[in-house]
């Protein structure tokens, strides 16, 4: 599944994996800014908070360059 909205985010992804019996989600954000790409990732039981941890990841790679 691959949403794209403006404002420089190029795309989010997800998917669900099943480890044991806990089912997590897995999110994947891409952020391009002056024509660098940056990548977020993130896993959670909750696929709203593990897109918002992969797009705090993408942010945080992004202001420490």
């Amino acid at each position: 599944m691959a949403t794209y909205a403006a404002a420089g985010t190029r795309g989010v992804s997800s998917q669900t994996v099943m480890w044991s019996k806990v089912a997590l989600g897995e999110a994947v954000v891409k952020i391009i800014d002056n024509k660098k790409t940056f990548m977020g990732r993130g896993v959670s039981t909750d696929i709203i908070e593990a897109s918002a941890k992969a797009y705090i990841n993408a942010i945080n790679r992004l202001v420490t360059v």
